[in-house]
């Protein structure tokens, strides 16, 4: 009996190109669901991180340090520092510096997030804030990102 190869390399070719199809097919199938798995697990997070900041009173900042919050306040007064390192804006909460309850820091590369100038457009209003309550120089500061995290209440 004589070997035939082009019969050979034909049964070759179909073996190969099926096991590439089902590599394929089974890669395809895994990312699809590597995707599902992914996407969903950023919905959870996204909720349970947008769900986790607790409604408190301005009055009870000190007791929530190093919480993710939402407090609702009047801005007295706003400085935006240029000059100083990392161009900050501050907003001072609940009374006029330095007898503020909360500080509220802007940083400069964070300012380009807001369609407004903070230390102008929220002097002398009703804002709810939310975010991370830290301590600065034993007083209680809030760093805000974007124009997101605040929520102008009233005038």
């Amino acid at each position: 009996m004589e070997f035939d190869y082009w019969n050979f390399s034909t049964r070759i070719f179909s073996l190969l190109a099926f096991r590439i199809w089902t590599l394929y097919f089974v890669y395809t199938k895994q990312l699809y669901h590597m995707k599902r798995i992914s996407l969903l697990v950023i919905i959870v997070f996204t909720t349970l991180v947008s769900h986790s900041q607790t409604k408190i009173k301005l009055e009870e900042i000190s007791q929530h340090i190093g919480d993710s919050v939402q407090v609702s306040g009047k801005i007295f007064s706003g400085k935006w520092l240029q000059g100083a390192t990392n161009r900050p804006t501050l907003l001072n909460m609940g009374a006029l510096y330095p007898n503020q309850l909360l500080t509220v820091v802007i940083w400069g590369k964070d300012r380009m997030n807001f369609d407004y100038p903070p230390d102008k457009e929220l002097i002398g209003k009703e804002v709810r804030l939310t975010g991370k309550l830290e301590l600065y120089n034993s007083k209680p500061q809030l760093v805000l990102y974007s124009q997101e995290q605040v929520a102008i209440e009233s005038n």
